[in-house]
């Protein structure tokens, strides 16, 4: 049994026992609203300029009342589902009354501090270390909040805990100081904290703290909400302004890595990052994304803007990608699990390789150091002229579980080239360094195999492409062009399909019903029992069959911006 099967089947149990777990009690939960309409001030708000890395869950309570709405809380509610949930549901009765035993505390409780808000953000003020700082919103449940400190102090039993209180901006901020070490060169762990209206709020010091207390009324000109960058991120992947997202993210890079190295003594003489400009990751300013649940076009979405200021250049200009127009070729058949498309800029990437290998060796040094790879391989070909130069930088491919195996892939890749000719050569000579190929006609198309019959890896050039797949058969296949169903007529891609622009740098197409219900079904017949060691008993599960409705397909899309690109990930919503 392959390891990658076992973990989706195991992954999946324990994700849905997870969600089945919280529905269980989240009646509970406290969804109260504060009376008033007074505008709720966000951590963004309130945190200061120099934030490297933010995650936020505006909403936990109004993102958990949209996940009702997705397709996987219909399949967790789904009424053949229902023997399976009172098996989870069992284990986690179980799992409740060790925990209460051991927190005194009802579960109920806990999942009543999620009351709105969590963030968490790393951040460097102006003229302090690197620190973190997180905020939950507990709406009116400070008691239950102060009673699991009292046990997180516990649980530190024969360790030193040293506690200080100060007072900042009219506010008791407690720092907990805790030694877990006797050693001379043990560094002790700092944790400070506060509660004030409503909202707990912990970080790594004190002086974090103060930077948001004193933005908490979220009037302050100096805020993490006034970056502009972090503005355009969320105005460009939120559908709309009425939108309510359930998660925001964002991450400045280049500030992370350079604040990372200047924390140890090692990397210290790195955190200027001299070569940055070098590497052209100067303009990679920032990247950030919105996801969404149950909106009105998606079950759910997700979007990102990774922001670069300037044309890219360096090792970002190696990864650019060019728009162009995409529908999947008929030779994808209609049962592929994913399908994907591309246009490389491969001679732009090639060129920044250069300049960027040639800047530190010296001029004319990639070039000579690729003729000497060519020529120690013992091959007539010339990097640029007889490879980059023949490769027009379109890819795109399917691939497809098997039946028999879920581990095991078949598919083809056609690799774009500009001259039939030279990427006749450039197949020829890859053989050749494999060890040698023999060839067969189909149709008037050579098809070329390892010379050893390993039978795995062939390869055939038919008009501008080089098509290459793991078996002889499949390539065949595709090279006919001839699938009774072709993917692009099935209505799943199509419901993918309409919602791409005219023009996309990368599109994928994923089957999700394709890709897990030959692991589901393997889990029915009990071959994964004995990972849960008799606890649960999948054979009540139904077929796949009856819940393959909830399984819609996936989609995703990059498309170039003014700031960037912009890649998005989405599933259709779900047709009754």
């Amino acid at each position: 049994m392959r390891f990658s099967a076992v973990f989706r089947a195991w992954s999946g149990a324990l994700a849905l026992a997870g969600v089945l777990a919280f529905q269980a009690s989240a009646f509970q939960m406290s969804i109260a609203r504060a009376a008033d309409d007074d505008e709720v001030v966000l951590a963004e708000d309130r945190l200061p300029p120099g934030v490297l890395l933010y995650v936020t869950s505006p909403d936990v309570v109004a993102a958990y009342e949209q996940f009702q709405k997705t397709s996987a809380s219909a399949l967790i509610n789904d009424p053949s589902l229902e023997k399976f949930r009172a098996q989870l549901l069992e284990r986690y009765a179980e799992f409740q009354k060790e925990a209460e035993d051991k927190l005194k505390l009802p579960l109920a409780d806990l999942f009543a501090l999620f009351s709105g808000e969590i963030s968490m953000a790393v951040v460097r003020p102006v003229g302090q270390p690197l620190g973190w700082v997180a905020f939950m919103d507990i709406g009116e449940h400070e008691e239950t909040l102060d009673a699991l400190l009292l046990k997180a102090e516990e649980a530190f039993d024969g360790e030193k805990i040293a506690k200080e209180t100060e007072t900042i901006a009219e506010t008791e901020v407690v720092t907990c100081t805790v030694t877990t070490s006797d050693a001379e060169d043990a560094q002790p762990v700092t944790v400070a904290y506060f509660v004030k209206d409503g909202m707990f709020v912990f970080g790594s010091d004190a002086e974090v703290l103060e930077s948001v207390l004193t933005r908490w009324d979220g009037e302050h000109e100096e805020t993490f909400a006034a970056n502009e960058i972090y503005q355009e991120i969320v105005a460009k992947c939120v559908t709309n302004e009425d939108s309510e997202p359930s998660l925001i993210w964002y991450v400045d890079p280049v500030g992370l890595v350079a604040s990372g190295l200047s924390m140890a003594p090692q990397t210290q003489n790195f955190a200027g990052m001299i070569y940055m400009p070098t590497l052209g990751l100067t303009g990679l300013k920032a990247f950030g994304g919105v996801q969404e649940l149950a909106t009105e076009q998606f079950d759910h979405v997700s979007r990102m803007l990774i922001y670069i200021d300037g044309p890219p250049t360096g090792v970002v200009k190696v990864f650019e990608l060019r728009p162009s127009e995409v529908t999947a070729p008929t030779w994808v058949p209609a049962d592929a699990g994913q399908y994907f498309a591309l246009d490389w800029n491969i001679k732009g990437a090639y060129e920044s390789i250069e300049a960027i290998y040639d800047s530190f060796l010296g001029p004319g040094k990639f070039a000579m150091a690729t003729a000497n790879l060519t020529k120690q391989a013992g091959v007539d070909l010339k990097l640029k002229a007889d490879v980059i130069d023949v490769l027009s930088g379109k890819v795109q491919g399917y691939y497809s579980a098997s039946a028999a195996a879920p581990e095991d892939f078949t598919g083809v890749i056609s690799v774009g080239v500009t001259d039939p000719a030279k990427g006749q050569k450039l197949v020829d000579t890859v053989f050749q360094l494999a060890g040698g190929a023999k060839s067969a006609d189909f149709e008037g198309t050579k098809i070329y195999e390892p010379a050893n019959d390993t039978g795995k890896g062939v390869a055939a050039v038919k008009g501008n492409a080089i098509m290459i797949s793991s078996t002889g058969e499949t390539l065949k296949l595709a090279l006919a062009a001839r699938p009774a169903n072709p993917l692009a007529a099935t209505p799943e891609y199509k419901s993918v399909a309409k919602v791409i622009p005219k023009e996309v740098c990368l599109f994928s197409y994923q089957n999700a019903a394709g890709q897990f219900a030959d692991v589901y079904e393997k889990a029915r017949s009990g071959e994964f029992d004995g990972l849960v060691e008799g606890k649960l008993d999948f054979s009540v599960l139904p077929p796949f069959e009856e819940i393959r409705k909830y399984f819609g397909p996936n989609g995703a899309y990059y498309i170039p911006d003014e700031s960037g690109a912009i890649g998005v990930q989405f599933s259709p919503k779900r047709t009754k």
